[in-house]
C-alpha cells in the first residue's frame, strides 16, 4: 500500500468516526476533502515537492464553528509527521509508527490507526469498482462518473443528489445577489504546506509545469451518457463541466438548472451552446456568457445544425420556463430524443408518437412505482382553492387570531389578509404562485434578483401581476431555502402589521402519499408486470390530490404554517411508463440516479417491463 493510500485511509477513518459530531458534513464532502488532501500528500511524498503547494480544502459551515473541517496542512515538528490544523483550536496529526500511519486528535487525545480504516475504505472501493467494471446493462453505458463543481464556490458536487446540487447552487446564487439571511457553504481558506528540509529546490518554470500537468490530469472527460453519436458527428447535452472534447463543438443546454449548466462561466469556450431564448438570456444575465457562442432555438422548429447533416427540433419540456427536450435526426433517419428534465403530458406524447426513435435519453428522476404523484393541473387547482378559502376566513379560528395579535403586538383587526409564500428555486415553481395570485386577485412580489429572472420569461400575464412593493402583494415568491419555520418567522416579522399570518407553500414531488392509496405494501405481493398494469390502468385516481389532502395539514392555532404539496416538475412513474410504452423506440438510456449499480439494475428491470407492455399494446393514448 502506498504512502498516499495509508494517509488517505487514516483521514477517512478520522472523519468516519467523527461523523456524528460533524452532522453538517455528509460523507460525500468528507471524501472530497480526502481527495483534495491526497493531492497535497502526492506533491509532498511522491514527487518531493515542497515549494508552497496550494490545494483546495473542503467547505466549512458557518452555522457550526465547532464542527469545522480542518483547513490547514502543515509539516509537523517531527520528521515524517504532517499536522492538519483547523481554524478552531482542534488539530490532528498524521505520522508513521511501526509501518502504520496514525491520525491523532490533539484536542480529544484519540488516535486512529490505518488498520482500522481499511475495512471502511475497502467497502467504498468495492462500490466504485462495481460501478466502473460492472457489466453493460440494457440502456446504461458504463462511464457514468461525473466531476461536477458549483459554478459559484467551486465545491465538488458530483456525489450529491440532483436535489442537493440544485439546493446548494441556488443558495450560492441568492447569497451573492440578495440580502436574505441565508448562509450557504463556502470554500475554506487555502491550504499551505511548509517546505521540507530534504526537498530539492525547483525553479518557477518547473513548478508551473508540474502544476499544469496536475490540473490536466484531474480534468475529466465527458461521460458517454452525455454524448450523442451520429455517423458524421457527435453532440454533447448538459455537459459543461468537463474537459474539451476533440470531436465536439456543438453543445446543447436543456434548461437553466444548476445540475445541467454546471461548468458554464463567461470564460467557457469549448464550442457553441444551443438552447431556448429564456435559457440564453439567463446565461447572459447570471454568468455574462458571450452571446457570440449562443445559438437560440425556437420551439417546434426544425433547424439544421451548422456543419452537420443533422437536424434538431426543440420542444417544450414542461419542466421550468425555457426547459427543452431535443429531437435529433440525421440524413440516414437515425433519430435520438434527449429529454433532459421534463414533465410528460398528453400533448408531448402526441407530438412524438409518430417518430421511430433509436435512442431515448430519459429523465429517470422518479423511475420508481412509489412515486405516483398527481398532475400539475390538479395540484394547482387544489392549492389555489385552499389559499382562497384561507383568504376568505373559511378556516379561521378565534384562538389563531388571538395568537397572531399577541405575537405581532397589535390590536385585533379583521381587515388584514394572510401572506401566501411560495417556495421557488432560481427558476421553477412559478406557475403555482401565478395561479394563486390570479385566484386571490392580488399582486405577486419577488425580490429584485428573482424579478430579473422573471423578466426573462416575457410572460404578459406575469408582468401584469408583478410588483416592487411587498405590502401590495398577498403572494410572495421566496427562495426554497426559506421554507423552514425559523426563516419564515423572520421574514414575517417585517410585515407583521400588514398581514394576519403567513402561509407557506412548499412544492415538492418527493414526499407525496395519496390519502386514497396511503401504502405501497400491495406492491410486495405482485410482480413488476402486475404493478405496472395496475398503475397505468388506474386512470391516475390513486394519485388524486384533493382539498382533504392539504386541509389535514392545517392547524388553526399556528400563526406560521408550511404546507407540503406534490407539485413536481419531473415526470411521475406512471407518466414515464406511458411515454416509454407508447413511443416507438429501440433503446432507453437513463440519465438520472446512475450513482450505484443497484439503482441501475432496478431501472433496467422497469425498462424491460415497458418493452413487454409496448409489445402487448397494454395502453393507448386515451388511457393517459
Amino acid at each position: 500500500m502506498s504512502q498516499r493510500e495509508k494517509v488517505q485511509r487514516s483521514l477517512f477513518t478520522y472523519y468516519k468516526i467523527n461523523e456524528k459530531k460533524n452532522v453538517a458534513y455528509t460523507n460525500n464532502l468528507v471524501k472530497d476533502f480526502i481527495r483534495e488532501t491526497s493531492s497535497v500528500i502526492d506533491l509532498l511524498s511522491d514527487d518531493e515537492i515542497a515549494n508552497e503547494v496550494v490545494a483546495s480544502a473542503c467547505c466549512s459551515n458557518d452555522n457550526d464553528k465547532d464542527n469545522e473541517i480542518p483547513s490547514m496542512v502543515d509539516q509537523g515538528k517531527n520528521e515524517g509527521e504532517t499536522v492538519i490544523t483547523s481554524s478552531t483550536t482542534a488539530s490532528i496529526s498524521v505520522k508513521q509508527e511501526n509501518g502504520l500511519f496514525v491520525v491523532s486528535d490533539e484536542e480529544q487525545g484519540v488516535a486512529f490507526e490505518e488498520a482500522e480504516s481499511f475495512d471502511i475504505v475497502k467497502q467504498e472501493d468495492k462500490i466504485e469498482s462495481d460501478l466502473t467494471q460492472g457489466p453493460d446493462f440494457l440502456g446504461c453505458p458504463q462511464q457514468m462518473i461525473e466531476d461536477v463543481k458549483c459554478p459559484i464556490c467551486e465545491i465538488h458536487l458530483d456525489k450529491l443528489s440532483i436535489q442537493e446540487r440544485t439546493t446548494h447552487v441556488d443558495g450560492c446564487l441568492f447569497q451573492t445577489s440578495t440580502k436574505l439571511v441565508y448562509k450557504s457553504l463556502k470554500a475554506a481558506p487555502k491550504l499551505k504546506v511548509k517546505k521540507l528540509k530534504s526537498t530539492p529546490k525547483l525553479t518557477s518554470e518547473e513548478r508551473i509545469e508540474k502544476s499544469i500537468d496536475a490540473i490536466k490530469n484531474r480534468v475529466k472527460q465527458i461521460p458517454d451518457v452525455k454524448i450523442l453519436n451520429f455517423t458524421s458527428c457527435k453532440f454533447a447535452v448538459d455537459a459543461f463541466c468537463y474537459g474539451q472534447h476533440p470531436e465536439i463543438t456543438h453543445y446543447f443546454l436543456s434548461h437553466f438548472h444548476a445540475d445541467h449548466y454546471m461548468g458554464i462561466t463567461k470564460n467557457w469556450h469549448n464550442g457553441i451552446i444551443y438552447c431556448s431564448r429564456i435559457t440564453a438570456e439567463l446565461l447572459v444575465l447570471k454568468y455574462n456568457v458571450s452571446e457570440e457562442i449562443i445559438r437560440i432555438l425556437s420551439f417546434n422548429e426544425k433547424v439544421e445544425i451548422e456543419d452537420t447533416q443533422v437536424q434538431v427540433t426543440m420542444m417544450d419540456a414542461n419542466h421550468c420556463p425555457g426547459s427543452s427536450i431535443f429531437l435529433f435526426k440525421d440524413s440516414k433517419e437515425h433519430c435520438i430524443l434527449h429529454c433532459g428534465d421534463f414533465r410528460i403530458n398528453k400533448e408531448m406524447i402526441q407530438k412524438l408518437i409518430s417518430y421511430k426513435i433509436n435512442e431515448i435519453y430519459l429523465d429517470t428522476t422518479y423511475l420508481d412505482p412509489t412515486y405516483n404523484f398527481p398532475k400539475q393541473e390538479n395540484v394547482i387547482e387544489v392549492v389555489s382553492t385552499f389559499c382562497e378559502n384561507i383568504f376568505n376566513g373559511v378556516y379561521q379560528h378565534p384562538l389563531q387570531q388571538r395568537i397572531t395579535d399577541f405575537f405581532t403586538f397589535r390590536k385585533r383587526s379583521n381587515t388584514l389578509k394572510p401572506l401566501i409564500c411560495v417556495g421557488t428555486y432560481t427558476i421553477g415553481k412559478e406557475r403555482i404562485a401565478i395561479d394563486i395570485a390570479k385566484r386571490l386577485k392580488t399582486k405577486l412580489y419577488a425580490q429584485s434578483s428573482k424579478r430579473e429572472i422573471l423578466n426573462t420569461f416575457h410572460w404578459e400575464e406575469l408582468d401584469a401581476l408583478l410588483t416592487r412593493t411587498p405590502t401590495e402583494a398577498n403572494v410572495h415568491l421566496i427562495p426554497m431555502q426559506y421554507m423552514n419555520l425559523e426563516q419564515l418567522e423572520k421574514y414575517f416579522h417585517s410585515y407583521r402589521n400588514d398581514f394576519s399570518q403567513i402561509i407557506a407553500i412548499r412544492p415538492t414531488g418527493w414526499t407525496f402519499v395519496s390519502a386514497k392509496n396511503n401504502s405501497t405494501k400491495w406492491m410486495k405481493e405482485l410482480s413488476k408486470s402486475q404493478i405496472l398494469a395496475r398503475i397505468v390502468k388506474t386512470k391516475n385516481d390513486a394519485s388524486r390530490f384533493d382539498l382533504e389532502s392539504i386541509e389535514k395539514q392545517f392547524n388553526s392555532d399556528k400563526v406560521t404554517q408550511i404546507y407540503q404539496v406534490p407539485y413536481s416538475e419531473h415526470s411521475s412513474f406512471r407518466e414515464l411508463s406511458f411515454f416509454s410504452i407508447l413511443l416507438e423506440h429501440t433503446r432507453i438510456i437513463p440519465t438520472v440516479n446512475m450513482n450505484n449499480m443497484q439503482s441501475i439494475k432496478n431501472m433496467d428491470a422497469w425498462i424491460f417491463e415497458w418493452q413487454k407492455a409496448r409489445a402487448a399494446q397494454l395502453v393507448t393514448i386515451d388511457d393517459f
